[in-house]
């Protein structure tokens, strides 16, 4: 199957091909731009007519934005997100510890008293942070503002 044809614009980098649209295969335009970023030519999507509103003018404002000095191509996107999200996974947490913890525990009593105190107390204030990142000074001042603020009256 040949490729499919492109058709200029009046804008310089954005060309746009006849697609089909998604759900009815009514006829829609897709547009594209192509730039030079770094001495290497990019080809991407800029956007379909109808889904994302695309229109030429649309495509050659994103086209001026990726050719500037903090505009990221798709790709550079898709790997900075990758990346953002294999760090994350790599981060241990004091949720991701308590978890952790509690699966590998023998059922009992004390399960559901720990699982309590640990959402009430615990969770609020220290639940997406690491452990190296609590300081004996931050532990010592919420271990007064959990005094001050749920301590039981006789």
């Amino acid at each position: 199957m040949p490729a499919q044809k492109r058709y200029s614009t009046d804008y310089p980098g954005v060309y746009y091909i006849e697609g089909k649209e998604i759900g009815t295969g009514k006829p829609e335009r897709i547009y594209y731009i192509t730039y030079r970023k770094n001495g290497k030519q990019v080809h991407e999507k800029a956007g379909r007519a109808k889904k994302d509103d695309m229109s030429a003018p649309r495509a050659a404002k994103i086209r001026v934005e990726r050719m500037g000095e903090g505009g990221l191509s798709n790709q550079e996107k898709r790997e900075a997100e990758e990346a953002r999200k294999k760090a994350e996974a790599g981060r241990w947490t004091i949720d991701k510890l308590w978890k952790k913890y509690n699966a590998n525990r023998k059922p009992g009593k004390s399960v559901q008293t720990d699982a309590g105190r640990y959402e009430k107390y615990i969770q609020p204030v220290f639940g997406d942070r690491e452990p190296s990142e609590s300081a004996p000074l931050m532990l010592t001042a919420s271990g007064s503002t959990f005094q001050k603020n749920f301590h039981r009256k006789p």
